[in-house]
């Protein structure tokens, strides 16, 4: 007999490939959106606010956040004198400045708002923090589904891999599967169709080296499942658990 490798069928690969896609594609939507593109979105929608608008864009300062925003106002409640050199000392040269009529009004530019200080000659008048259209906690749950479906993706990348490289082979010595010891033909003792009817499954039967195994056999996942099959059942006296395919019309 001529000797049969038999990769899993097309579709499988092809629905292995769209899962990986699928998974691997909204992951990385969710943590670059978590990341930069709702950052970037809140920064660019902030900065309609100033005139003239700044060109380049501020930089983003991962530092500022909401507690960030907290821990400065009660600095600046509890201190009697908070000046712009105590502001420089805890966030450094804030991202944009503009004087408007004597107050001095100093923006520091978070991923998910703004933290906007004012200043009356060198002391602090005011510290507010002003969420972005896409607020902390809406880039918190991108981030979390973002690495959430991460170990999903990586399975599917698995599971298209070994797709990919998982080979069937039938000759004259027997069956060799992945993750299996070769099975002679002399070893083959049973061949079970029961699942065959709803889930395309039979399970070979054989005695090796003193042991009863089984191996399942999937019509889902062998390409060439029906001539492997039928070459075992035909070698081994078997019956075949499919239709035999009916004669060509004349």
């Amino acid at each position: 007999m001529s000797t049969i490798i038999s990769p899993p069928p097309a579709e499988r690969v092809l629905r292995s490939v769209t899962m990986m896609a699928v998974l691997a594609g909204f992951s990385g939507w969710f943590v670059y959106d978590g990341f930069l593109g709702w950052p970037r979105q809140n920064l660019a929608t902030s900065v309609q606010a100033l005139f003239p608008i700044p060109d380049p864009l501020p930089a983003i300062d991962s530092r500022i956040t909401a507690p960030t925003a907290d821990a400065v106002r009660g600095e600046f409640n509890a201190a009697g004198r908070f000046t712009r050199g105590d502001l420089l000392r805890r966030l450094g040269e804030p991202a944009w400045s503009g004087t408007v009529e004597g107050t001095t009004h100093a923006w520091y530019f978070g991923p998910g708002g703004v933290l906007k200080v004012a200043m009356t000659g060198d002391l602090v008048s005011a510290v507010n923090f002003q969420s972005g259209g896409h607020d902390e906690s809406e880039l918190r749950w991108q981030k979390i589904l973002g690495f959430g479906l991460t170990p999903f993706a990586l399975f599917a990348v698995f599971r298209l891999m070994r797709d990919l490289t998982t080979r069937v082979r039938l000759d004259d010595a027997g069956l060799k599967l992945a993750g299996h010891p070769a099975i002679p033909y002399s070893a083959m003792t049973s061949l079970d169709a029961a699942r065959y009817r709803k889930k395309g499954i039979v399970t070979l039967a054989y005695d090796l080296n003193g042991s009863s195994r089984r191996v399942r056999l999937d019509e889902y996942a062998i390409r060439d499942f029906r001539p492997i099959v039928r070459i075992i059942c035909d070698r081994r006296g078997f019956d075949v658990p499919f239709t035999p395919p009916s004669p060509p019309s004349t």
